[in-house]
């Protein structure tokens, strides 16, 4: 269930559910909309003194196209940028994380902005898509550790549920991206928690076959007598895989199978 970005269309968006006055004005035109994203999208990560003189010129682009929306909208920039999505309810901060623009955690949470609005604030950093992921999600999906510390650094909780109750350890393992797993267990990551089909992560690893993430697993804290929602451990899960050393795992170590 991997969202995507939206097809642009004609018109303007409005903001699903957006607050009553004055959030639910909002209207940004799609084109308006696209430019901004794919400013995002461009930034060149800090690495010389050169590139970190383009991302200032991106941001002052950026500040400039919210400014102008702003300012035609009766609202305020940080309006603008909390609430502006595209059709697949995109917010900046999930294209931000979808494609690791840590910078833009700098720029959207620059100590002036959102001083006054903190409900605002929240909106953004806990916003969900069509598919109820929010950037933290779209962050694990993209395997951006990076902007997952930024996040949790501004009040984001690490075990937050997106899609089908996934937490952001759901998706590092569901995707397999070992250094993440191990960063967001190094981050407190509940490795027990249960999406909304009842599986833990580690019931996951043994649907993909993975051998050695069951083991990091098991070897990290992982309970194996968690039940899925069909009554299943991890180890019953095992026996229906087609790689034999992910239920051997089990075998050899004594647990429930």
């Amino acid at each position: 269930m991997q969202p995507g970005s939206g097809n642009p269309d004609r018109g303007y968006t409005s903001v699903p559910g957006a607050a009553p006055t004055p959030d639910s004005r909002l209207r940004v035109k799609n084109g308006e909309r696209e430019m901004i994203f794919d400013e995002i999208k461009k930034m060149l990560p800090h690495e010389t003194a050169e590139r970190e003189a383009a991302i200032q010129a991106k941001f002052a682009t950026i500040d400039d196209m919210v400014r102008a929306i702003a300012e035609r909208e009766t609202m305020s920039p940080e309006e603008i940028l909390a609430l502006a999505t595209n059709q697949s309810g995109f917010t900046l901060l999930h294209v931000a994380a979808q494609h690791g623009r840590t910078e833009m955690l700098d720029y959207l949470f620059r100590e002036h902005m959102f001083a006054n609005r903190l409900a605002l604030r929240t909106t953004m950093l806990l916003a969900r898509n069509v598919t109820l992921d929010r950037p933290i999600h779209i962050a694990a999906r993209s395997d951006c550790v990076d902007f997952i510390r930024g996040l949790v650094a501004r009040g984001v909780t690490i075990d937050s549920s997106g899609a089908a109750g996934f937490t952001p350890l759901h998706f590092a393992v569901q995707g397999q991206h070992r250094q993440l797993v191990a960063d967001l267990v190094g981050m407190g990551a509940n490795l027990n928690v249960q999406n909304m089909g009842g599986e833990t992560p580690l019931h996951l690893a043994v649907h993909k076959g993975d051998a050695e993430m069951v083991r990091y697993l098991l070897d990290n804290g992982a309970d194996a007598t968690v039940r899925n929602a069909g009554d299943s451990t991890p180890g019953v899960v095992a026996r229906g895989v087609s790689n034999s050393e992910v239920h051997q795992v089990f075998v050899t170590r004594d647990l429930p199978f």
